[in-house]
């Protein structure tokens, strides 16, 4: 599937003569930046050719708006403009541009800048996945959650009627399977109840790894009592899976405790406490008899 390229150019001219040089690509045009807009809404292009000179807001006011966006943030931006004065360049960078191509395009050029654009983007991206996943199971660590559960409590501070919960999961008598089956049977264990919680969990939440036999699983839009509902249907049915390591059955089973926003007011709280408040329901969970879910404060 061909890569998307955004062209934000006031010229109709200029644009079609782009999209017919890059055929190779999806190229969608836009000719100025209250249409950028509305594109954005229908598709998120893998690259940006952004004219300095539009109607409204110029480029470089644009692309610092857009490297503000965490949806867009990472999406390369090249300036193209008939400006090249040394403080328009310096300014094309400063708002968050990658690269500043003058008019008339060389299309040699033009091509050997956008893939370096391109190359560059995905070299980033690759990194960036591997710092956020984790290795064994290849969901994401509990670095990144941490990152988004900060930014989902921020969110909540400012729009008050945002909700939503963190389960804190322990796989039920680990220890027993690594020390009676070996370790590899442990990650096949930890691989298969990853697999099935990503699974099972809807598209909008957010699975991690906390560490160790421990998952943690951020639902959103759900207070600890929906979220405890999802999770224990996803729970009957891991205990019910007829899971096979080597022709050996396994049964697996997980406790799991729950908090949300209403444990604590939206202005205290932080990512650890939520956090530890899900993680001492667990440990109640544990020591009730495991294999079970945890919502509640003690009584």
């Amino acid at each position: 599937m061909a890569e998307t390229i955004l062209v934000v150019d006031d010229s109709r001219i200029d644009s079609a003569y782009l999209a017919k040089m890059l055929g190779e690509y999806a190229v969608v045009s836009a000719a100025s930046g209250a249409e950028m807009w509305q594109a954005l809404e229908k598709v998120t292009p893998s690259i940006i050719l952004m004219d300095v000179v539009l109607p409204g807001d110029d480029g470089f006011q644009i692309a610092k708006t857009l490297s503000g966006i965490d949806r867009f943030a990472d999406i390369p931006i090249i300036f193209i403009t008939s400006k090249d004065a040394g403080r328009d360049v310096e300014q094309g960078f400063e708002s968050g541009g990658v690269d500043y191509i003058k008019k008339p395009y060389n299309e040699i050029e033009l091509r050997a800048r956008i893939r370096s654009a391109l190359q560059k983007k995905r070299r980033e991206m690759d990194l960036r996945e591997k710092t956020i996943t984790d290795p064994l199971t290849g969901v994401h660590n509990r670095r990144y959650f941490f990152e988004y559960l900060d930014k989902a409590i921020e969110h909540a501070r400012r729009n008050r009627s945002r909700v939503f919960s963190v389960a804190m999961l322990d796989i039920d008598h680990f220890k027993r399977i690594n020390d009676t089956m070996g370790h590899q049977a442990g990650d096949f264990v930890l691989r298969q109840l990853a697999e099935h919680l990503a699974k099972s969990i809807r598209p909008y939440d957010l699975l991690a790894r906390y560490g160790g036999e421990e998952f943690i699983i951020l639902f959103k839009d759900c207070d600890r009592k929906e979220s405890g509902e999802i999770l224990r249907r996803i729970k009957d049915d891991v205990s019910r899976t007829g899971f096979r390591f080597n022709e050996t059955p396994v049964r697996i089973t997980f406790s799991s405790g729950i908090s949300d926003l209403n444990d604590i007011p939206a202005d205290g709280a932080t990512a650890e406490g939520l956090v530890r408040l899900s993680d001492e329901r667990l440990y109640r969970a544990k020591e009730s008899g495991r294999d079970r879910i945890v919502i509640d404060a003690v009584p």
